[in-house]
């Protein structure tokens, strides 16, 4: 995913780290996820996660 900027209603992440200082792996995109991004200019660039 390609994205210029950060889209409208993000925020720095503020999780709760696990016992290692590393996020939970559920906070991570995985197969099946879709990510869009909106731009009014632009239009909507939609794309789903797959396994490698």
């Amino acid at each position: 995913m390609i994205s210029g900027g950060t889209a409208a209603g993000t925020a720095g992440d503020s999780c709760e780290v696990m016992d290692d200082g590393m996020p939970a792996p559920d906070l991570f995109l995985k197969p099946g996820d879709v990510c869009e991004i909106k731009n009014p200019f632009i239009g909507t660039l939609r794309a789903t996660i797959v396994a490698k």
